[in-house]
């Protein structure tokens, strides 16, 4: 599956140009077996952003996050698919933001993903949300299986007395 911008066809091939940036050559025989999807006349490009948030946000704020998300996805023109949640990570509770840019051009899709991933991010934060990285919590016990770190409520070690 390759998505490229036809740039030259020839009488045996055609000549793409990915939006990888590489050339690929393919012969009109193999092109015509395949489906193609002429997304130059598409009116609108779907974008599926996924993110993990950290678990510390706890389920009452996480349960705000379609309407955060729908907020900002319609701020900068754009209409909401839909945003939920999908997994528990090994960090994060995973979400999937997916959202139309009514537009042909790919360029405008690309800023309006840009805009809408760092205002989203900027929206959750402001809610008392952040964003997941890679974490691990240790846990530390002394020769008799007493937490030492982090520190247990009940335990002689707390800082808390």
């Amino acid at each position: 599956n390759t998505n490229a911008t036809v740039e030259r066809i020839g009488l045996k091939s055609t000549r793409l140009r990915a939006v990888t940036g590489e050339e690929v050559i393919i012969s009109n025989t193999n092109l015509l077996s395949k489906e193609i999807a002429n997304l130059a006349r598409q009116s609108r490009r779907r974008i599926s952003l996924p993110f993990g948030l950290t678990y510390e946000a706890g389920a009452d704020k996480l349960a705000r996050v379609p309407d955060i998300a729908r907020a900002v996805v319609e701020r900068h023109g754009a209409e909401l698919v839909r945003c939920g949640f999908i997994s528990y990570g090994a960090s994060s509770v995973d979400f999937d933001l997916q959202f139309d840019v009514m537009t042909q051009d790919y360029d405008v899709v690309f800023a309006a993903r840009h805009a809408i991933g760092l205002d989203l991010m900027a929206d959750l934060a402001a809610a008392g949300m952040g964003f997941a990285y890679p974490t691990q919590l240790s846990y530390t016990a002394d020769p008799q299986g007493r937490l030492i770190l982090p520190y247990a409520e009940d335990s002689d070690h707390s800082p808390r007395g």
